[in-house]
């Protein structure tokens, strides 16, 4: 993978997570609500599910073009 595809996608991810922390912060979102966050692949089609630091997800590092969490 070229090394601004890896960081493209890292992009998008850390995106995805603060908009999701932006939400369940909100005041108006209870505790009850469950809030994920998705990338969709335009390659594939697929959604790829975003792990937000509530579900124990650690902040990716981009290091030589790949992705490592």
């Amino acid at each position: 993978l070229p090394q601004f595809v890896a960081y493209t996608q890292y992009i998008l991810e850390r995106n995805v997570r603060k908009q999701v922390d932006n939400i369940v912060s909100h005041p108006w979102i209870p505790d009850s609500i469950s809030v994920r966050g998705f990338v969709y692949d335009v390659r594939t089609g697929r959604l790829h599910e975003v792990r937000t630091k509530g579900q124990g997800a650690k902040e990716p590092a981009v290091t030589s073009g790949t992705l490592s969490a």
